[in-house]
């Protein structure tokens, strides 16, 4: 039976773990490219740019937010990668294999993330935002017949081949990174590069040196919803929308106590069906009280009402003359499902 040992000269790990460092740090410059260039693909393709008068400021947060997110994403998808690579590095066997299926990997991640941008950017083409929770509506209607509009309507043999020459481009030129030439160092700076490259991977790979890590809020850059969507990659915007659906379709069970207690605090009575005490006042005088939810209605629209000769209003002109009337709102969002799930 062979034995491998796990003791290897030093020098030879030292030059290893600088070969891997090198590999892992052009690999995730590859992949937070990739992820810039979607996002200014999208930019130049949904931004009007009369809208960026007077905003560079935001532009530029936008950009260096963005960039820090493509860094959390691009880290966190080569992490596996880093820290087997540490541990292989340590035996000959284990890292000629690694340096083989390094490459392999890089094509992997490479494509996943070249499809999941295209992706990103044709939902946004077609519903004006970034991946949301409705986007597992894939999944949950009518799957086959959601794939069939989307192979009528999107260019998906082109997209798929630009994914695979992304892949291709990124495993190849990641595969050439050879061998680190040169002496070993003296122990402790190597101790000291080995920690200094932990933690600065770390710290790339949690987006921030602050408390917190880079999280959903740091998104918001700007009064410019357009680019407050583009800021996140799509990755990120996906793990958002897993949350959502996570946080939506998870309820706490509560206990009949519980449940009753929920209630009297909400109600201030102990009963639903209450009968409340007679009130002459409104006997008399009834009140009216009604909620109108508008869908697609523009107030633009009204520029061209006319009560003689073009009436948009009809029956609601009275309410819209004596009611409270708010003219002056903008809507978040377009369609009705955005902005439920923002109210929500």
């Amino acid at each position: 039976m062979s034995i491998i040992r796990l003791e290897t000269p030093v020098n030879m790990y030292q030059l290893r773990f600088r070969q891997l460092v090198a590999k892992v740090s052009l690999s995730v410059v590859w992949l937070t490219l990739i992820l810039m260039l979607a996002r200014l693909w999208m930019g130049f393709d949904f931004i009007e740019f009369d809208q960026l008068q007077g905003r560079s400021n935001d532009v530029a947060r936008m950009l260096v937010t963005g960039l820090r997110y493509d860094l959390r994403v691009a880290a966190l998808a080569i992490a596996p990668a880093f820290l087997i690579g540490m541990v292989a590095a340590a035996v000959n066997v284990l890292w000629r294999a690694y340096t083989r299926i390094f490459v392999g990997y890089i094509f992997l991640i490479s494509f996943l993330v070249a499809a999941t941008a295209i992706s990103n950017y044709f939902y946004y083409e077609t519903y004006h935002t970034v991946f949301d929770i409705f986007v597992f509506g894939l999944a949950d209607d009518d799957t086959w017949a959601v794939l069939g509009n989307i192979w009528q309507d999107y260019p998906v043999i082109k997209s798929t081949l630009l994914t695979l020459l992304t892949a291709v481009a990124g495993s190849w030129l990641l595969g050439r990174v050879g061998n680190v030439a040169g002496k070993s160092w003296h122990q402790g700076l190597f101790v000291l590069f080995v920690v200094g490259a932990v933690f600065v991977y770390f710290v790339v790979a949690r987006g921030s040196v602050g408390t917190f890590p880079l999280r959903r809020a740091n998104a918001q850059v700007s009064d410019l919803a357009v680019l407050n969507q583009l800021t996140p990659n799509a990755f990120m915007a996906l793990d958002w929308a897993i949350k959502d659906r996570d946080e939506a379709d998870h309820f706490h069970p509560v206990s009949l106590v519980e449940g009753e207690r929920l209630r009297t605090k909400a109600l201030g009575n102990e009963r639903i069906n209450q009968t409340m005490p007679v009130n002459s006042y409104l006997a008399t005088h009834k009140p009216n009280v009604v909620l109108a939810m508008m869908e697609s209605f523009g107030s633009n629209m009204l520029a061209m009402d006319d009560p003689k000769t073009n009436d948009l209003l009809g029956s609601l002109r009275p309410h819209f003359e004596t009611d409270f009337l708010l003219t002056w709102l903008i809507s978040y969002c377009n369609r009705q499902s955005s902005l439920c799930l923002l109210l929500s």
